[in-house]
């Protein structure tokens, strides 16, 4: 039976530990990581299922991967327990920027109702809006999602081990392939001084008159790494963002980044003035230039001199579109780690 080790307990994590484990049952798979649900990044994700925050990761293959999560998440969305077990629903959402030449959305074509907005619909949003667009789009929890998918990695035969690894070395001769699925620890576990932590705050309030989904791009917001956006919750709450601070791995709340949220975003739906602020919280985002999901070899020397190998698929620097793309990352990360299976399976013969 074959081992297989995925490293990293986060959406991309669990769901290539599960899409291994559907396509191929009789592998053996392990879960390693130093933090599950709810600590991990993408449990404190607003759940907007977009493609964004990606760096320079190329066009076809954002499409290619968001595309086929959102056919795997339409399929779980006939699940009668989709809402309330798995937090996903679907809601209208509206998009404005100051640009007037904005470029449309490179993945329009990949999701319901796009509406490029009129003069006279822009006319209800603050002057500085020449562009928008609004459409159909998926939310997904983490809070509930995360656990959900744990829980189906354990049906399906999965084991867990809670472990902080130090390198992926530790794993060699261990495992016959190693997932690296490890976020912002991949700068550690493989030396990947590429990775950029990107600070993301953001608060929650409660306010369920808030039906519709908002996002507001301007230049100067953009010059300052932050964003403005709303984002309602299936539970009545909202989330309000944000910021995307690029090489900043302070995790602490910041006052002032609390201030600009709560502007700019009754600026632009001034009703949020009225809803009560239940929680502040920071996260950050796995950023690197590209997405790496590749296979690597890796080589090592042991502590007997003595040379080591150890098949690795990576699959992290998912930036802020992590659950965006998480199925269409496992699919090809799956394909990967059969590929490097048949590969041994051969040289034995």
């Amino acid at each position: 039976m074959s081992s297989i080790a995925v490293v990293g307990a986060g959406v991309i994590g669990l769901s290539s530990a599960v899409s291994i484990l559907e396509k191929d049952p009789t592998v053996k798979v392990t879960l390693i990581a130093d933090k599950f649900s709810p600590y991990t990044t993408s449990d404190g994700a607003a759940g907007l299922i977009m493609p964004f925050v990606m760096g320079s990761t190329p066009v076809q293959l954002q499409r290619k991967w968001f595309d086929e999560t959102m056919k795997g998440l339409e399929e779980l969305m006939k699940r009668k327990d989709a809402g309330q077990s798995l937090g996903l629903y679907k809601l209208t959402l509206v998009s404005l920027s100051d640009d007037e030449n904005a470029e449309e959305p490179h993945w329009k074509d990949l999701v319901d109702g796009y509406h490029v907005l009129t003069q006279k619909e822009l006319q209800k949003f603050p002057q500085s809006s020449k562009f928008g667009f609004s459409c159909r789009v998926m939310f997904l929890n983490g809070k509930y999602y995360n656990p959900w998918l744990l829980e189906r990695f354990k049906h399906l035969g999965g084991d867990i081990i809670k472990k902080t690894l130090d390198s992926l070395k530790e794993l060699s001769g261990v495992y016959d392939v190693v997932v690296n699925c490890s976020g912002m620890r991949a700068k550690e576990l493989v030396n990947d001084f590429s990775m950029d932590p990107v600070r993301g705050q953001v608060l929650r309030v409660y306010a369920p008159w808030i039906k519709e989904a908002y996002a507001q791009d301007t230049k100067h917001l953009h010059k300052q790494e932050r964003y403005c956006y709303i984002l309602p919750q299936a539970n009545g709450e909202v989330v309000l963002g944000g910021t995307g601070y690029h090489h900043n791995s302070d995790t602490r709340i910041s006052a002032d980044d609390t201030r600009h949220i709560l502007e700019v975003t009754r600026e632009l739906v001034p009703s949020l003035a009225r809803a009560p602020v239940l929680e502040a919280w920071v996260g950050l985002r796995p950023g690197r230039p590209t997405v790496r999901l590749e296979k690597e070899v890796m080589k090592f020397n042991s502590n007997l001199g003595n040379k080591k190998t150890l098949k690795v698929v990576h699959n992290y620097g998912h930036g802020g579109g992590g659950l965006t793309v998480h199925w269409g990352c496992a699919k090809d990360c799956t394909d990967l780690v059969l590929q490097f299976l048949a590969e041994g399976h051969k040289a034995k013969l």
